[in-house]
This record gives C-alpha cells, sequence and structure tokens, in this order.
C-alpha cells in the first residue's frame, strides 16, 4: 500500500516520480535517460552502451574505489543497462542508507570525470562482452532481426567503431 505518492516535474524536463510504501523493506531508485542506440550517431555505434558503463568510473569527488566501496559497504545493489531508447541506473539499498547511495549515485551519473586509463580499461571490457555476445545465438538472432526490421544497430555496437570512440577532455566525444 502507497502512503504517499509525489510527482515533480524540473524546469530542465526530469519528472521524478517519489513513492513511499509502509510494507518494503527495500528503497529503490531508477534514473531513466531517454538516449539509447537508436540515438547514436553515424559510425558510433556502442557509444550509449560504453557511456552507461563508464558512468561506475569516477567522478569528480571520488575514485572509482571509492564509488564501488561506498555502496557496497551499505549492502547497495547497483546496475544499469541500455537499450534502444534509454538507458537506465537503478539501485536498491536498506531504507536507512538510500539517501547516501542517492548522493553517491548521483555524483557517480552527473559529475563525471574519466581518466583515459579507466576509458582504455573499460573500452575493453565493452569488447570483452561483445566477444560473449558472439557466442549466443539468442543475442546475434536479436540484433539481426532489428537491423533487418527497423534498420537498428546492435545496442552493443560495432566492434570496429567500438574501438575507434576516443575520450575528449573527461568524456566521451560526440555523445548525442
Amino acid at each position: 500500500m502507497f502512503s504517499k505518492k509525489k510527482i515533480m516535474k524540473l524546469d530542465n524536463g526530469l519528472t521524478i516520480i517519489h513513492e513511499k510504501r509502509n510494507d518494503c523493506k527495500l528503497a529503490n531508485f531508477n534514473l531513466s535517460i531517454g538516449v539509447g542506440s537508436v540515438d547514436e550517431p553515424q559510425g558510433k555505434s556502442g557509444l550509449a552502451h560504453l557511456t552507461e558503463h563508464l558512468c561506475f568510473k569516477a567522478s569528480l569527488t571520488r575514485s572509482t574505489s571509492e564509488i564501488m566501496g561506498q555502496l557496497e559497504s551499505m549492502g547497495a545493489n547497483i546496475n544499469a543497462f541500455t537499450n534502444f531508447d534509454e538507458t537506465r541506473y537503478h539501485f536498491s539499498s536498506l531504507p536507512k542508507h538510500f539517501e547516501k547511495c542517492m548522493e553517491i549515485y548521483c555524483d557517480m551519473i552527473f559529475n563525471k570525470n574519466i581518466p583515459e586509463k579507466e576509458f582504455k580499461s573499460e573500452l575493453n571490457v565493452v569488447l570483452q562482452e561483445m566477444a560473449m555476445y558472439k557466442d549466443k545465438p539468442e543475442f546475434t538472432n536479436f540484433d539481426h532481426y532489428y537491423k533487418t526490421s527497423y534498420g537498428f544497430n546492435p545496442i552493443i555496437g560495432y566492434e570496429d567503431e567500438v574501438k575507434n570512440l576516443k575520450l575528449k577532455g573527461s568524456s566521451i566525444n560526440n555523445v548525442p
């Protein structure tokens, strides 16, 4: 049963929905950003997916190990995914840790500071993920269907295009 529900629309277009349930033992946070693989510029397939991965890296105020260590010390379950039209970041935590987890998560997402070394490391993680992806017929069939039916590139991108993505400053070049 919901005891409280608020919907707020910010000046920047962000809609916040806050629901408090008395019967839940976990607090959940979801941030859905309306950018996915269909928004990628020509020749930059995989950019949204790589950007999702990089959000778990250093911020201007915390190193990657500090971000992960602080969230894990509070028992937060963290993850993200990218699809054709959105990228979603989410976490679950005990209610008593929610505010602190939210502060860390927002810092992690909105205050990026991506060192070149971490960019290259995560680029390799994505390339390894692509190699594993090729061994799964259900994924390759999915990609083939969406490419032939709708002209969509694979969410994970094409290997040659992902390899050519570069870091510019502390952000990825040509982010849509």
